[in-house]
């Protein structure tokens, strides 16, 4: 019977690992879809004038750092990137990124 307790939980102390591990990466994946909404509430000139930055925001093991970048974007493979396309990404260093096309339309920011 103790054998058996004992194999029982350790099984559930790595299965409480493996959700927390699941739960953190959750919390950093939220945190880039909230910058990208802050940054897609902007005005289009606005982001791209910023062209980058970065953002401590918290997380269960402390902080990690939520940087960005807006850049114009060759929408036809022309090679000249079009004045009212760009690309804006927000990213983790070593969790993930998110990326998202965006024209301008009359100066708000639409997904394409």
């Amino acid at each position: 019977l103790g054998i058996t307790a004992a194999a029982i939980s350790g099984l559930f102390v790595s299965g409480l690992q493996s959700v927390e591990g699941i739960d953190a990466e959750m919390l950093i994946d939220s945190r880039l879809r909230s910058q990208m909404e802050e940054l897609l509430a902007r005005p289009f000139a606005d982001v791209l004038a910023d062209g980058s930055g970065a953002k401590l925001v918290p997380v269960e093991a402390g902080t990690v750092t939520v940087n960005w970048s807006a850049a114009l974007y060759d929408l036809d493979g022309d090679g000249v990137d079009e004045p009212n396309a760009m690309m804006v990404t927000v990213a983790v260093a070593g969790s993930g990124s998110l990326s998202t096309l965006v024209g301008d339309h009359g100066d708000l920011l639409v997904k394409i």
